[in-house]
């Protein structure tokens, strides 16, 4: 027999275009009607689009981590400022509040009236009470000026406000008094009632201290990435559970302890918020305790879901036994480098700009950050916090998940270090990296969708942006891909325990932000309506009525046991509703309502669609969605589907919550491109979840 000579591999060029011919594109079996070779070069023209739109959205970044460096430098000058002191400009008007208005004291920011409800003034609010922790900071109303110790304007204003003070001391009387005690070319500040305060002022040390907790310390790095670390063997017990540790096998090793992971993380927050309503106070101790009882309940809860849970007959009807494999079709090795190449570039980008600025700007301070801060330095919040009129900033209303979680990684630091802290947001966006690509090779997409949609999702601008940053969008996207993740394979599928494993990461979700209540209400109704569906054409309407019962039971008794922690907040501790009141659409008329949602339409669609830092992920992925719904193969549409139900009814609302909003229009305009990254998430994998089927179909 001959011997054959092996053909040289093709390399560069040539061996990208060779995986275009041999594997399927994610046009080929999408489109029908068009010739193979011009989806071909359709999809390469389109790729290489993607490729140039991240690009230069990673450059972009970059610059702002330029920026980030040359901050640092610039600090370094001034005596006793810290190397990391967050946005840029801050240190000209906080530097002075913080050497001169000692800890605790009460503190009024003044603006004319002009500006009072302008976005501007309620930030420097935000950064004086951060700052200035455990100060109280007054803005809007006149009358507590004078209930404050101290009033501060920016000296652009100075003139306008001796005009105010006047009038003030007019409608409080003699025994009202300001005098200005500080001013530069930035700020004033004026002395109120207690002239003393300012003679005492802070001693070095407590001012050194309270600067000292954004100076880099090796130890305290080390401490805070072992309690990360610790974390996942919160949610390593479960690999006793027979059932569950057959069920993670479809995954890949770090697929696998990515799960445990998040369970784990999930449990020690949800046990934690119980045990914070209970007046438990935040300590070492108290930590070890929760994770006890997070291990505890976990095994627990997913010992009585595995006993449960046979192989079921999910949605579709399919009654199939769980995959032992959950990546059939290996990616190719440049694709692979492709991966990695990318990854290291992204994440060593948000590692480096996460550790050399702190809390970016003023959500991330005054929201997560100040209430990270309060539970670490009180050890826990003291009821009458969720009534204090002067600490409505900070979002009594919000969950209290994300800072809890900061929390116990600064005791585990020993400090509180903004920018310490923000290290945990890009762990979280590293998890979310790796859950995203072991979902797409569990679906066996192509590797060319597989490269476009990880590009567009994690080059995203806006992205970058809050995963280096105290923004709880990470978390919470983490919770929802997982949890959308496991009734897509329900659906698949039909293990029961996918469909447990939805609900309670989908309950996870409420521990973290308010929307993430919505969200769990609107895969409640989605699952609900499509169950139903299954109900009505059942032969027995019996058998499945009961199993509809099931269903939804599954579904519910999550929801209702992690809601406790945030209606008690409302309910029991009188937490208000910051943003929005339900009642303020009783006071517009209908043209007002109308050209409130039509102006956030529009600032939507110009976002999704026009914007290049949002990498104009819409503009790519809606049409593969919608062409990929119209096909004839009904296989996988239903899961696809659901994601997008779920995507538009989230956007839907949140679009329409602004009507009722006690801020202005522009305010909830500056923060859609970050709320917008939830349904760009959803709709992602929804994409390549269809994707995989077809290539299956096709293969």
């Amino acid at each position: 027999m001959a011997h054959q000579k092996k053909k040289p591999q093709a390399g560069g060029l040539r061996y990208f275009m060779s995986l275009i011919r041999k594997h399927p594109t994610f046009i080929n079996p999408i489109i029908h009607g068009t010739t193979v070779k011009k989806s071909k070069i359709f999809a390469l023209f389109m790729f290489m689009g993607i490729v140039f739109l991240s690009f230069i959205n990673i450059i972009r970044f970059y610059g702002d981590v330029g920026d980030g460096i040359r901050d640092v430098f610039l600090n370094r000058t001034e005596e006793g400022v810290p190397s990391r002191f967050g946005e840029r400009g801050n240190i000209r008007f906080i530097l002075p509040l913080m050497k001169l208005i000692p800890k605790g004291a009460s503190v009024y920011l003044w603006a004319p009236s002009f500006l009072e409800k302008e976005i501007s003034n309620e930030c420097r609010a935000y950064e004086f009470a951060y700052y200035l922790y455990p100060s109280k900071v007054f803005y809007r109303d006149d009358s507590n000026i004078s209930q404050s110790d101290f009033v501060v304007c920016e000296n652009a204003f100075s003139a306008l406000f001796d005009l105010r003070l006047f009038e003030l001391q007019i409608l409080f009387g003699k025994s009202f008094d300001l005098r200005k005690v500080y001013s530069d070319q930035n700020i004033a500040i004026f002395a109120g009632n207690n002239l003393n305060l300012l003679s005492q002022g802070e001693s070095k040390i407590i001012f050194g201290k309270r600067m000292s907790s954004h100076h880099f310390n090796p130890a305290s790095f080390l401490r805070f990435w072992l309690g990360i670390f610790a974390i996942f063997f919160i949610g390593l017990p479960l690999i006793l559970i027979g059932k569950f540790r057959t069920f993670i096998g479809v995954f890949s090793l770090p697929a696998q302890c990515v799960i445990l992971w998040i369970c784990g993380l999930g449990a020690f927050i949800a046990v934690f918020s119980y045990m914070m309503l209970a007046g438990c106070q935040m300590s070492f101790f108290a930590a070890l305790s929760v994770a006890i009882f997070a291990i505890i309940a976990l095994i627990g809860t997913f010992y009585f879901a595995a006993m449960r849970a046979g192989t079921g007959t999910g949605v579709n009807g399919k009654n199939n036994a769980t995959k032992k494999d959950g990546n059939p079709a290996a990616l190719p090795p440049i694709a692979k480098l492709a991966i990695v190449i990318f990854a290291a570039v992204i994440f060593s980008l948000l590692f480096l700009k996460a550790n050399i600025k702190g809390a970016e700007d003023a959500a991330g301070q005054a929201v997560w950050g100040l209430k990270t801060k309060m539970l670490f330095e009180d050890r826990g919040f003291d009821t009458e916090y969720f009534k204090d009129d002067t600490k409505k900033y900070s979002h009594q209303d919000y969950p209290n998940g994300w800072p809890i979680l900061l929390a116990v990684l600064s005791s585990c630091a020993g400090k509180y270090d903004d920018a310490l802290l923000n290290n945990a947001s890009v762990f979280i966006a590293l998890l979310l990296f790796v859950s995203f690509i072991a979902m797409a090779m569990y679906f066996s997409s192509s590797p060319f969708l597989l490269l476009s949609a990880v590009m567009l999702l994690f080059a995203n601008y806006y992205f970058l942006c809050v995963s280096s940053v105290l923004y709880a969008e990470p978390l919470l996207m983490l919770f929802v891909l997982w949890g959308v993740f496991f009734w897509v394979r329900y659906l698949e599928e039909g293990h029961e325990m996918n469909l447990f494993l939805n609900s309670l990461f989908f309950a996870f979700c409420m521990l973290v932000k308010n929307e993430g209540i919505l969200l769990c209400v609107v895969n409640i109704l989605v699952i609900s309506a499509f169950s139903l569906k299954k109900c009505s054409s059942a032969a027995d309407w019996k058998i499945a009525g009961v199993e509809l019962l099931k269903r939804f039971l599954t579904l519910a008794v999550p929801f209702f046991l992690l809601l406790i922690p945030s209606a008690a907040q409302r309910y029991f501790f009188g937490a208000e509703n910051y943003d929005f009141a339900l009642s303020r659409i009783g006071n517009m008329d209908s043209l007002e309502i109308i050209k409130v949602f039509l102006t956030s339409v529009s600032e939507m669609l110009k976002n999704l669609f026009f914007d290049t830092r949002a990498n104009l992920i819409f503009s790519f992925l809606i049409p593969f969605a919608i062409i990929l719904l119209l096909r004839k193969e009904r296989k996988g549409r239903s899961g696809a589907s659901y994601c997008i139900l779920l995507a538009l009814i989230y956007i839907f609302i949140i679009v329409g919550s602004f009507i009722f909003s006690m801020r202005p229009i522009s305010w909830h305009i500056r923060s859609l491109p970050r709320i917008m990254l939830m349904p760009e998430l959803i709709i992602s994998f929804a994409v390549i979840a269809l994707a995989g089927f077809s290539n299956k179909l096709n293969s």
